[in-house]
């Protein structure tokens, strides 16, 4: 435990990079697949509602690395630039001053189900897809039908789109979730959204379920109005 609390910002890395940053293992990832047994130690031990990651159904991971901005927020707002929504079902997050090339990180597991256009998409194993927005297609990193881990690197920012700046849309999309608390979380047309933001839920809301904040206070700057 003492070298973990001396890896810089470790409490944001997904669990098996920050083990990884301990133990120096070969393979960053090669720790993902013991996590489902902890979990059910953690459990067995705890009793009845507790999980090794004291959220609903594991672990998630920051979109970017930690001192970025949020840029924008999820919700009804003027247009920026032509093209761009007047109902943002996102959350735009920026690593001022230099966020064009920074890497993408997919916040949950999953398959990669989309890559087109200047978007990523990952289905998790729940039902519910992630996608990540703006960068370019020449700088993805995984391929359509790859199993994708939690804090893997998926992409790099990029200003692609309907865009004022280099920059990471991160939406997700509830419709086919079968995670229960995932389908208690408040969604696009819960608010009044368009059909297009139906079942789209605000990420803060989604990172709160699982027990940690997107934009945190002292790192994270909220640079909208």
């Amino acid at each position: 435990f003492e070298r973990l609390v001396g890896v810089a910002d470790w409490q944001s890395l997904a669990p098996t990079l920050a083990i990884h940053k301990v133990q120096g293992n070969a393979d960053p990832y090669h720790y993902e697949t013991f996590f489902g047994a902890a979990d059910q130690i953690v459990t067995a031990l705890a009793g009845d509602g507790a999980t090794g990651g004291g959220c609903t159904s594991g672990t998630i991971a920051m979109p970017l690395s930690p001192g970025f901005n949020m840029t924008d927020d999820y919700g009804p707002r003027r247009s920026p630039v032509a093209g761009a929504s007047s109902w943002h079902p996102a959350s735009d997050l920026q690593n001022y001053p230099n966020p064009c090339g920074d890497q993408i990180y997919a916040i949950t597991s999953g398959t990669v189900t989309l890559i087109e256009g200047y978007q990523v998409s990952i289905k998790s194993s729940d039902g519910y897809t992630v996608s990540y927005l703006h960068m370019k297609l020449s700088d993805v990193s995984v391929q359509i039908g790859d199993a994708v881990a939690t804090g893997q690197p998926i992409a790099l920012v990029g200003n692609e789109g309907p865009s004022t700046g280099c920059h990471l849309d991160l939406r997700i999309n509830t419709a086919g979730s079968t995670n229960e608390a995932v389908n208690t979380l408040t969604a696009g047309e819960d608010l009044g959204g368009p059909s297009a933001a139906a079942r789209f839920v605000n990420p803060e809301d989604y990172f709160t379920l699982f027990g940690m904040e997107l934009c945190p206070e002292g790192s994270c700057q909220r640079q909208y109005s």
